[in-house]
Formats: structure tokens, sequence, C-alpha cells
């Protein structure tokens, strides 16, 4: 019985800390960004992707230098602008 409980006391702090690791890693909101010295909010963007896909996005909100909200075809969320290899704005948007 005593081994059962320690392995409940095991999982429950692996839990404890995956959480806190994945907390720890969730962009901050606001914070100063060189992407927002190219990238405007409101503003729409073709770009390609690592995977070298092309993606049409329009920019709702800057969270970080990493993280953006964006609408795209697949839908609203977050984007991690690191993964994009290029992009460029949409002339006539």
């Amino acid at each position: 019985m005593k081994g059962q409980w320690l392995l409940v006391a095991i999982a429950l702090l692996t839990g404890f800390v995956l959480g806190a690791v994945a907390c720890d890693e969730t962009p901050q909101a606001g914070a100063d960004s060189r992407v927002s010295d190219f990238l405007k909010v409101g503003q729409h963007y073709m770009a390609i992707g690592s995977d070298a896909n092309y993606y049409e996005l329009a920019v709702s909100e800057i969270v970080n230098d990493s993280w953006i909200v964006a609408s795209t075809e697949y839908g609203d969320g977050w984007l991690n602008v690191n993964q994009l290899v290029y992009i460029w704005q949409e002339r006539g948007r």
C-alpha cells in the first residue's frame, strides 16, 4: 500500500512540474517586440513557412517577439513567426 501512495505522490509532483514548465513557456502579452517593427495589427500579409507552404494571414495582435494572433484560412489562432521563412505585405489591401 505504501508503494501505491509513493507512485501517486510521484505522479502528482511530475504533473505539477510539467504544468509549471508549460506555463513558463506561455508568451507574455504586451511585450516589446522587433516583430512590431515590420508587422502591423490589422494588416494582411503573405508568408512562406518553414514547411515551404504559402500562407495568407491578417495580424490581430502582436503578443511578443515570437508570437502573434492571426486570422488565416485555417481560422484564428496563435502563430509563431519564427516558423516563417519569408513574409511580405499584400498589395491592395
